[in-house]
């Protein structure tokens, strides 16, 4: 058989097909029967049937069976409040990456691109796929014989394939949505904010990127020539959309509609690096006065601090936050830097020691700090720190 790996360039098929005479070869006897699945959604039940199309010197044959291995079929879900048929296909073309939903009956014309990879046509060809009920059919007319040979199969739908930024022509709304960054859960939303899950996405063009905060059951839009949230998506009929599906510990997974087309989109999770910080290190010269407050230096400057303080290193300065304001700001992400909050001031025990939560300038990375006060006596212990960075 011949390997579409190293097709000739077709052209217009049907100018090759209607100039040269073709010939259809059955198979033997031997290749008769029912073969299993296939990774495609395809269950064979007719011969296997191969057409010769005589390209250049001496021709090749190319296998029906063949080109159904280059076609993928999956369950196109429904836009949100569209009125689609019930029954919805996504087609795709595994080598050339093509999409297309149908709803059967339906017919899609085929040719062949210059590289030999199987795509679909806007013109009436030769070579189409029907779809009827949970059947599809392969057909080719033969121009020389005038006589229409077809291969049919059940249709089995797949799950509708993950992709990536790559898969999507440059400039599409979703290949810009796949070359956004995502850099994990909002670790200060979760525990100060509103105790939901926000995932933090860098997205836009290279040379204009912006952070969005995004919800579980939240929605994008693609509007302007950029991703926006919209808190409704029912006036938007054909507007690419996307919303969080799935959050796994090594990517987060989009589920979006380009038009009535579904689309599930991967992005992978970044390397971060641990987050590392001594609380020796952020303090110096950290006295307790009371339960209700302390004093201490950090970076050279001195602060006296209470439980229940945020503390935030904002253009290269520490400073509290007294307003709830500027506490806004942080959590939803319009203020930025590096944020201690002081929890707890514990005199109770033998030795002294204040718990709080010290979060990267991301907000996705945070640690839990447990300190032991030095006292005169001795440099004092650290208590556990929790590195929560690697966490998505």
């Amino acid at each position: 058989m011949f390997d579409l790996d190293r097709l000739p360039w077709f052209g217009a098929i049907s100018l090759v097909l209607g100039l040269l005479p073709g010939t259809v070869l059955l198979s033997s006897g031997d290749e008769m029967g029912t073969a299993p699945s296939t990774a495609f959604g395809v269950n064979q039940t007719a011969p296997s049937v191969s057409i010769s199309f005589p390209l250049g010197v001496g021709g090749c044959s190319l296998s029906l069976d063949e080109i159904k291995n280059q076609l993928s079929f999956s369950q196109n879900s429904p836009r949100p409040s569209a009125e689609i048929p019930a029954l919805s296909l996504s087609i795709r073309l595994n080598q050339s990456r093509q999409s297309r939903r149908i709803a059967p009956p339906g017919r899609i014309d085929l040719r062949f691109s210059e590289k030999g990879e199987l795509e679909f046509s806007d013109n009436p060809s030769p070579f189409w796929l029907e779809l009827e009920g949970e059947k599809a059919s392969l057909s080719y007319r033969d121009p020389q014989h005038q006589e229409i040979i077809s291969s049919s199969w059940e249709v089995l739908p797949q799950e509708t394939p993950i992709q990536y930024a790559e898969e999507f022509p440059a400039g599409s709304p979703f290949r810009l949505l796949g070359e956004s960054k995502w850099w994990g859960r909002d670790h200060l939303v979760e525990k100060y904010g509103d105790h939901s899950s926000v995932e933090r996405l860098e997205m836009g063009p290279f040379s204009q990127r912006e952070m969005v905060d995004l919800r579980e059951g939240e929605w994008i839009a693609f509007i302007g020539g950029r991703w926006v949230k919209q808190s409704d998506i029912k006036s938007l009929e054909s507007e690419p959309v996307a919303r969080i599906k799935k959050v796994g510990s090594k990517g987060l997974e989009l589920e979006g509609w380009d038009g009535i087309t579904y689309v599930r989109l991967a992005l992978s999770a970044p390397p971060l690096p641990p987050l590392k910080i001594k609380p020796e290190d952020l303090f110096s010269q950290i006295r307790v006065r009371s339960e209700k407050q302390i004093s201490c230096t950090i970076d050279k400057q001195c602060f006296v601090l209470r439980p229940g303080d945020w503390v935030a290193k904002v253009e290269n300065r520490w400073r509290i936050l007294r307003k709830n304001e500027e506490k806004n700001a942080f959590l939803d992400g319009s203020m930025a830097g590096d944020l201690f909050i002081l929890d707890r001031i514990d005199v109770k025990s033998p030795q002294k020691s204040i718990s709080g939560n010290y979060f990267a300038a991301g907000k996705a990375q945070s640690v839990s700090i447990d300190y032991v006060v030095p006292n005169s006596k001795g440099r004092g212990k650290i208590g556990p720190s929790k590195s929560k960075g690697a966490a998505r």
